[in-house]
């Protein structure tokens, strides 16, 4: 019997992009002005124009992009305490393990001001600023259970993950760095609410898979220069949010369903339950040839045997969802 304990924390690496954005220069946009001469054709069925240009260039737009400004931030780290014990049971040996892990001062984005500025050329424009803030937190739990056996030549394990993911911060807004001054692009309809998509992407964080079944069954033959895998695999049922879709007036086709609000329209998005889904997995390896050159080796790896339907939802962007699949590949070390 053996007890292992952890306690860990790790830094980030700084968030260099929202520096790198806030150094973005304004935006100048010139132009030359040509000289343009019109006269008829030789024939006087149409107008030749011909343009001159001079080497003047005119200043004729100035804008300025979203700004991201920080100051006195502290640099995000993640505490971690994890526990394991190992014992023999039923011929084999089994290991319970839990982790606790929290991260603190994560980068989370302010919600957006509206500044403006006079140009160059004498207009007054708008901008988006926005300010990285260190209120953002996650909060993970797990427990594994495991268990492993090897009889003759068979070796057999099982393992089983439970979870918990909790995400959030002061705003709740998802740290990236985009195109933030496309607003209608990024806003949706989710709960009766209007959001930016970026803090629909930070909810869904919360609705990680709880639960996560492994096996596996191998062997060896031939003195395991042939190694035989099969692996079971189960994912337990859990909520996503994905983009809801209507059908069309004849049936014939699922559109993205939409809600117009004070003549803006947005795309809805909605809390799904994925059933539960079972995958069978195989693998064979085989090392063909081991000389003092090197080594030949193939590996055929089978996903989804079963060809089972998986449980995460198609959409627009992504309408496939992947099947049964093969690879096989033969490589050589030396």
């Amino acid at each position: 019997m053996a007890l292992t304990l952890g306690v860990n924390r790790y830094y980030s690496r700084n968030m260099v992009a929202y520096k790198l954005r806030e150094s973005y220069p304004d935006e100048f946009v010139y132009e030359r002005i040509p000289a343009i001469q019109r006269e008829f054709s030789p024939d006087f069925t149409s107008i030749i124009e011909t343009r001159t240009y001079s080497d003047t260039w005119t200043l004729r737009d100035h804008n300025r992009s979203a700004r991201y400004s920080q100051a006195d931030l502290d640099t995000p780290y993640s505490d971690e305490l994890s526990a394991a014990l190992t014992f023999p049971l039923f011929n084999g040996q089994a290991r319970v393990r839990v982790m606790q892990r929290r991260n603190r001062n994560e980068f989370v984005r302010s919600t957006a001001d509206r500044d403006t500025f006079i140009t160059e050329t004498g207009f007054e424009r708008t901008f988006t600023q926005y300010r990285v803030t260190n209120n953002g937190f996650t909060n993970y739990e797990s427990l594994a259970l495991e268990w492993q056996r090897t009889w003759r030549s068979y070796v057999f394990d099982i393992n089983a993950t439970f979870s918990r993911t909790e995400n959030g911060g002061a705003n709740s807004f998802f740290a990236v760095v985009g195109d933030a001054d496309d607003t209608s692009a990024d806003l949706v309809f989710y709960h009766g609410q209007v959001l930016p998509f970026g803090e629909l992407s930070f909810i869904r964080e919360n609705f990680a898979t709880p639960m996560v079944i492994n096996a596996n069954l191998t062997r060896g033959f031939f003195q395991n220069r042939v190694v035989a895998n099969l692996n079971f695999r189960y994912r337990a049922p859990f909520d996503s949010i994905e983009a809801s879709f209507i059908r069309n007036a004849d049936n014939s086709a699922f559109l993205n369903e939409t809600i117009v609000i004070d003549g803006e329209t947005y795309d809805v998005y909605t809390d799904v339950r994925n059933p539960g889904v079972f995958r069978l997995n195989s693998n064979l390896g085989w090392k063909i040839a081991e000389t003092r050159y090197g080594t030949w080796n193939a590996n055929l790896r089978i996903r989804n045997l079963t060809n089972s339907i998986p449980n995460t939802a198609a959409t627009s962007a992504n309408p496939y969802q992947r099947g049964r699949s093969f690879w096989f590949e033969v490589k050589y070390s030396f």
